[in-house]
This record gives C-alpha cells, sequence and structure tokens, in this order.
C-alpha cells in the first residue's frame, strides 16, 4: 500500500466514526438511545447533551485511534523510502563539529612487519587512499594497492 491510501484508510475511519455518532445522536437511535434510556431510567428525564457527549466520545476515540495508526503506517513507509543519511555532510553542516577544509589528511601509518606473528606469511592490509582492504605477504618489500596501486608504507 502507498501512504496516500493508508493517509485515506485512517480518515475514512474517523470520518465514518464522526458520521455515525452524529446519526445516532440526532435519531436517538444506537448507542444514543442506550445513554437516553439510561437517563431516564436513573434521573426521571432524557439528558440529551450527555448521550450526544458519550456517544461521540465512546465512537470518535477509537476513529481517532485508527487514524492515528494508519498516519504512523504512512509515516513508515515514508522514513523506509528516503535514502541513508550522509554522515559527512551532516557533519559539515553541524555546529559540534568543526571541520578545517584546508588542512591535508594526515599520512598514513607505515605497516610494522614486526608486529606480525613470527609464523604469520600472509596478513590484511589497508589501502589509505581508497580503503581497500587486501591480502599482502610478508616477503614483499614494495607494498601497492591493487586496487588504485597507491604505495603502502612499510616500516
Amino acid at each position: 500500500m502507498t501512504q496516500g491510501q493508508y493517509k485515506f484508510i485512517g480518515s475514512a475511519c474517523l470520518i465514518a466514526a464522526a458520521a455515525l455518532a452524529f446519526y445516532w445522536s440526532y435519531t436517538h437511535t444506537g448507542l444514543a438511545a442506550f445513554f437516553l434510556d439510561l437517563s431516564k431510567s436513573l434521573f426521571d428525564t432524557e439528558l440529551v447533551q450527555f448521550s450526544w457527549v458519550f456517544t461521540f466520545l465512546i465512537l470518535c476515540v477509537p476513529g481517532y485511534y485508527l487514524k492515528r495508526y494508519f498516519d504512523n503506517k504512512a509515516w513508515d513507509l515514508h522514513v523506509a523510502s528516503l535514502p541513508p543519511p550522509d554522515k559527512r555532510d551532516s557533519a559539515k553542516r553541524s555546529k559540534y563539529v568543526q571541520m578545517d577544509a584546508a588542512m591535508p589528511p594526515a599520512p598514513p601509518k607505515p605497516v610494522e612487519m614486526n608486529a606480525l606473528p613470527q609464523g604469520q606469511a600472509e596478513f590484511i592490509a589497508t589501502c589509505p587512499g581508497c580503503g581497500h582492504l587486501f591480502s599482502a605477504r610478508r616477503d614483499i618489500k614494495d607494498l601497492r594497492c591493487p586496487a588504485c596501486g597507491d604505495p603502502i608504507p612499510v616500516a
């Protein structure tokens, strides 16, 4: 279903509940007739205003809840259809994150070969330029990214 259909169903529920409450109250039938008979037996007079109010409350409050339910379903569809937020763009617009556009990026840290365990021949390296993860061998002296070709510093 679409957002418009959900909103239409919710509005139709509320309007139908209000129309039914008005019809029952105006013609003194249904729930309004029950309240009129109750007031007649308890107070020996017909309390028409109270029967109208109670009829509208009992019928329109659930209609309103149904309208809110279908509006929330429409909102969930709307949120699901949005693209994911761009964290970098929102950080640029934030007053709490200070970014200096002229500042160069930090130099990449060199891969320390002596930090690897003694028997390990391969390791996973990360390219500082493109962020590509790739498998590298310990005995390679000139380490380059297979995706972009940038050299990886080795210590």
